[in-house]
């Protein structure tokens, strides 16, 4: 956005005055200096110098008026390296009343100026039509009794010096602060006071909004892309991720793209506009995916039910959330919604899947648990019934080997007994116990009885 800011003023009502500075704190490279000076006797010459912070400048040249009361004189520079600066007018003999007045100016584009000067009571700055944004700066000196009245008129607002001599006698030089006038009606600034003894002078400076851009590729769609600088603000990259980011003004910004579920290389561009648009500030986006949850207590076999608790490294994300299953199938957002602590009392295989808005959702976590032990081994023929009775019970169907396996047993003592029609089994049963772990290789022989198939 153009701007036009009083940085600094300085005035002095001391007779034999020949020099009067002013400091402007923070100028930014690219940028103009207008310095305006006054003095109450017109027959004297100003120079210009410039120092702190400054390596080189270019001065595009000054504007000198005059009336019967005093001389005005502008100047416009350019701003080099910037930094806090030093303005120094100096008149070529010694001079009574001095004023000096500083502004920065954004961008450095004029396209119009109007000034004038004058005596008596009031000030008249010619009509100018504004562009984009328009600057105005006045300055002046009166001599007369202290506490005159000075007003300024033209929708700007203003600031004043006022200083008061020993004798009594007011002479004041400042100007007025400037703003931004975007209106497209011409613009007349009158400044009136209330001594016919003294000097004014005004200048108006149009300028055009002289911006340019940055533009490359964000690496994502829908990726925000902010820059931060002279100015600052945030553009969207579109379907393909490509960002342009307009009207920015000279000087060096910083572009960082950012999007949920994705990082971005590198994580940021400094660029310099200096004079023209830049383009190809691209960046490599790619997309994250969510952790992958853990259990607590891990899968493994227990002698008793177990409290699981499901955890995952992504859980501050936006829109985190786990959805799992336990009849091993895999979960998806419409399983169960994961809120707490999980009882599993019977052996199951708990999976579960992480998502957050953004990201990739996450890969399936698995864990099988295993509740008491088991007694295994082979019946001797396929799909008998094996039961086990003790300290608990179970029973289990042998599979087309003939193995079969009874799990959820707790410690204790166990008889276990194969059945199946037409069938002797030896031995009848078998005596177990389980202490501490799984009792394998409980085995019988199955022989088909032909007692049964006779009494029919």
């Amino acid at each position: 956005m153009p701007s036009v800011v009083q940085k600094a003023s300085a005035s002095n009502s001391a007779t034999g005055v020949t020099t009067q500075a002013v400091s402007l704190p923070g100028t930014i490279p690219g940028n103009t200096i207008v310095v305006f000076a006054g003095i109450k006797d017109f027959s004297h010459a100003f120079t210009l110098s410039i120092s702190d912070g400054v390596n080189s400048y270019t001065s595009r040249g000054s504007e000198i008026l005059s009336s019967d009361a005093g001389l005005f004189q502008m100047w416009e520079v350019d701003v080099g390296v910037g930094g806090d600066l030093t303005i120094t007018v100096t008149a070529s003999s010694a001079v009574d009343a001095f004023s000096v007045v500083g502004y920065e100016l954004t961008p450095s584009t004029f396209d119009q100026i109007v000034s004038a000067a004058g005596g008596g009571t009031s000030l008249s700055v010619g009509s100018i039509t504004p562009g984009t944004a328009s600057g105005i700066g006045l300055c002046g000196i009166y001599e007369g009794n202290a506490g005159v009245a000075i007003s300024f008129t033209a929708g700007a607002l203003f600031t004043k010096d006022t200083e008061t001599n020993s004798t009594g006698t007011a002479r004041w030089a400042g100007a007025g602060e400037s703003k931004i006038y975007s209106s497209t009606a011409p613009l007349t600034a009158a400044w009136t006071w209330d001594n016919n003894a003294s000097f004014g002078a005004g200048i108006f400076a149009t300028f055009t909004d002289a911006t340019h851009s940055i533009s490359g590729s964000a690496g994502a769609a829908g990726a925000t892309v902010a820059y931060a600088g002279p100015s600052s603000g945030s553009v969207t990259a579109d379907g393909s991720g490509n960002y342009t980011i307009t009207n920015l003004g000279a000087g060096t910004y910083t572009v960082t793209p950012s999007l949920a579920g994705y990082s971005f290389s590198p994580t940021s561009h400094s660029e310099t506009i200096s004079g023209s648009d830049i383009t190809g500030v691209n960046f490599t986006a790619t997309h994250l995916q969510v952790a992958t949850a853990t259990f607590s207590p891990v899968a493994g076999t227990y002698s008793e039910a177990q409290t699981v608790t499901v955890s995952n490294a992504s859980s501050a994300l936006s829109g985190f959330a786990m959805y799992y299953t336990t009849d091993g199938s895999s979960p998806t957002t419409g399983s169960t919604l994961y809120t707490g602590p999980i009882t599993v009392s019977d052996s199951l295989t708990l999976k579960v899947l992480s998502v957050a808005t953004g990201y990739l959702n996450s890969a399936i976590a698995s864990a099988a648990y295993i509740i008491g032990f088991a007694i295994s081994g082979n019946a001797g023929v396929a799909g008998a019934t094996v039961n086990v009775t003790g300290t608990s019970a179970g029973s289990a169907t042998a599979d087309g080997s003939g193995n079969y396996s009874v799990s959820g047993l707790v410690d204790g003592s166990y008889t276990v007994t194969p059945v199946l029609a037409r069938y002797k089994f030896t031995p009848a049963s078998r005596n177990k116990t389980i202490s501490g772990g799984d009792v394998t290789g409980v085995n019988f022989t199955a022989k088909l009885s032909y007692s049964n198939h006779r009494s029919k």
